[in-house]
């Protein structure tokens, strides 16, 4: 079975003639904290498939369903640094998308988190 393909903005000439993708914001937003320890499993945007990161600080994420393990400095976390960035929302199994997040902060300070939809299946 294919992936659903999605829409996840448009892209418009730069005056160098380069184009720029500009995503398309849904205002679909969770906000999530990354502490010394691992967060429990949170849900992200409902039927999110591309989304934003935003990140105060350095964090381990961790994709998963509802049972998704902890989050932790290792292969099956995802490092943050901090800042923002757009990616398609992991698989949990198969082609399965994820509906959970888990998050534990990288560095020595707590994280604000937030995750944002911009696209879900048919859009």
């Amino acid at each position: 079975m294919a992936s659903p393909k999605v829409k996840a903005g448009y892209a418009v000439a730069s005056p160098v003639a380069h184009p720029l993708q500009i995503p398309f914001y849904t205002g679909s937003r969770t906000n999530h904290s990354g502490g010394a320890a691992s967060s429990s499993a949170e849900a992200i945007p409902a039927g999110a498939k591309i989304i934003e990161v935003r990140a105060t600080q350095p964090v381990w994420l961790r994709f998963g369903t509802a049972l998704v393990g902890a989050a932790a400095a290792d292969a099956n976390s995802m490092y943050f640094a901090a800042g923002e960035k757009v990616f398609a929302v992991p698989f949990s199994s198969g082609e399965t998308f994820s509906t959970h997040v888990r998050i534990i902060r990288a560095g020595a300070s707590d994280a604000v988190v937030q995750i944002e939809e911009l696209a879900s299946a048919g859009t």
